[in-house]
């Protein structure tokens, strides 16, 4: 069946805490490619199109000599956000957000997930913490550096599409936040009830992996945590390309820009849309 939920208002507390405490857009399901210097691809009408494209560096006409590499990023904690509850928002939307986090925190040991069905029946309204967040970002001052003595290929048909008038624009990720743990707490007044409910999806979700420890932390409270830290929100910044390959700018992507009216090959969205009237809403399959 299908319902019409409003996916990402300004007022969903999980996106509310991260575009403004991080400053990103919320990732539908946590993967391990949103990394610093993935490119994405936007349309001239503004449109996100995934999936992620590989590395900039591949981009490049001596990409061997790019010296700048997400995996020499250093991980910073983010205090302000670790431990940090959400304002309290649709259990049904927050039960949907977990599916996507069981996908991606299981989905890249190869661990098949199926969809959960699970309905709290005794609350509507949940929160989300999460627990020991890291940013990992570029310096923007020395990827500016380094696209002074690079330029992108233009030979190459993978780069062919960013040049010449109403071109895709090329996107590069400067920032992603990680994290392997989160806590949901839901809210209720059938406490009696809740603990059951909330003892059949520890049950459910527990016995899935090895590689996912699922408890519960209170009477109200259940964790959920990976072997891994994954990526759960991003920024990007856009790159201004003459024709020649020369990168002239690198100006920051506003937030509402990374929307999500594409989809990608099983029909999911990739981005959650940080929706702006009452209309704008996505039918989601619950």
């Amino acid at each position: 069946m299908k319902r019409r939920l409003r996916l990402c208002s300004k007022e969903d507390g999980l996106v509310k805490l991260v575009k403004e405490e991080l400053h990103a857009v919320l990732i539908r399901v946590p993967q391990e490619i949103y990394k610093p210097l993935a490119v994405l691809v936007m349309d001239p009408d503004g449109n996100i199109i995934p999936p992620i494209r590989g590395n900039f560096a591949n981009y490049l006409t001596a990409k061997d000599d790019f010296e700048l590499r997400s995996e020499d990023l250093t991980p910073t904690r983010v205090a302000n956000i670790s431990g940090k509850e959400t304002i309290a928002f649709d259990t049904d939307l927050g039960l949907k957000i977990l599916d996507g986090y069981l996908k991606g925190f299981l989905g890249g040991l190869g661990v098949s997930v199926p969809s959960f069905t699970f309905e709290i029946n005794s609350s509507k309204t949940m929160s989300y913490t999460f627990e020991e967040v890291y940013r990992i970002a570029l310096d923007h001052g020395m990827l500016g550096d380094h696209l002074m003595i690079h330029q992108l290929n233009v030979d190459s048909p993978a780069v062919s599409q960013f040049l010449g008038e109403n071109a895709n624009q090329m996107l590069l990720i400067d920032q992603t936040f990680v994290s392997k743990e989160f806590n949901i707490t839901f809210q209720t007044e059938k406490q009696g009830k809740l603990e059951l409910e909330l003892d059949a999806l520890v049950d459910a979700v527990g016995s899935i992996s090895e590689h996912l420890e699922v408890s519960r932390k209170s009477s109200s409270t259940v964790s959920f945590k990976g072997d891994n830290p994954l990526p759960f929100a991003f920024s990007c910044i856009k790159l201004v390309i003459d024709d020649k390959g020369n990168v002239k700018d690198i100006p920051q992507v506003p937030l509402d820009m990374l929307h999500a009216n594409r989809k990608d090959e099983a029909g999911e969205v990739e981005f959650q849309h940080f929706l702006e009237d009452e209309g704008d809403m996505l039918d989601l399959s619950i």
